[in-house]
C-alpha cells in the first residue's frame, strides 16, 4: 500500500477520524488557554509595569490581548503539529471572527460588554470546528511523525 493509499484508508476509516478530529480540536483549546493563561497574564504585567494597566478596562484591549494570546498558543501548537500555514492562518481568523463581529453592535451601544465576552467566546468554538471540518483531511492525519511541510 503506497503513502497516499494509506493515508486515504486512515482518513476514510469509520470513527477514527472523528476521534482525531475531536482529539486534535481539544488540543488546540487547550493550547488556547494555556496561551491566555501564560501570555495573559505576561501582556497585564508589563502593562502594570508601564503603569497601563487601566488600557485593560477597554473591552477592545481585553478581546485583542485575549486573541494575541490565545493564537500565540494555537498557532505554536498547530505548527508543532505540522500544519499548513493556511490551515493555521484559517484556524486564528474563526477565532477572531465572532469577537470583531460582535465588537460592532457593542460600539453602537446595543450590546453590553459582558455579551460581547460571553457570546464571543461561545461563537468561537463552532467557527473553529466549521474550519476543522473544511480541512478534516489535514486536520485527522496530521501529527509529529509527518514529513516536515508538505
Amino acid at each position: 500500500m503506497t503513502a497516499a493509499e494509506e493515508t486515504t484508508t486512515r482518513a476514510s476509516t469509520p470513527g477514527i477520524p472523528w476521534r482525531r478530529l475531536s482529539w486534535h480540536f481539544l488540543e488546540m483549546v487547550v493550547a488556547m488557554f494555556i496561551g491566555m493563561a501564560v501570555l495573559g497574564m505576561a501582556a497585564r504585567l508589563a502593562l502594570a509595569l508601564l503603569g497601563q494597566a487601566d488600557l485593560l478596562d477597554r473591552v477592545e484591549v481585553r478581546v485583542v490581548v485575549m486573541m494575541l494570546s490565545m493564537g500565540t498558543g494555537m498557532t505554536l501548537w498547530m505548527y508543532y503539529r505540522r500544519h499548513q500555514w493556511a490551515g493555521i492562518v484559517e484556524m486564528n481568523a474563526a477565532m477572531l471572527l465572532p469577537f470583531a463581529v460582535l465588537l460592532v453592535p457593542f460600539w453602537g451601544g446595543a450590546l453590553p460588554e459582558s455579551a460581547v465576552m460571553i457570546a464571543g467566546h461561545i461563537l468561537m468554538l463552532p467557527a473553529m470546528a466549521l474550519v476543522l471540518l473544511h480541512r478534516r483531511a489535514e486536520y485527522a492525519n496530521t501529527h509529529r511523525s509527518h514529513s516536515r511541510r508538505r
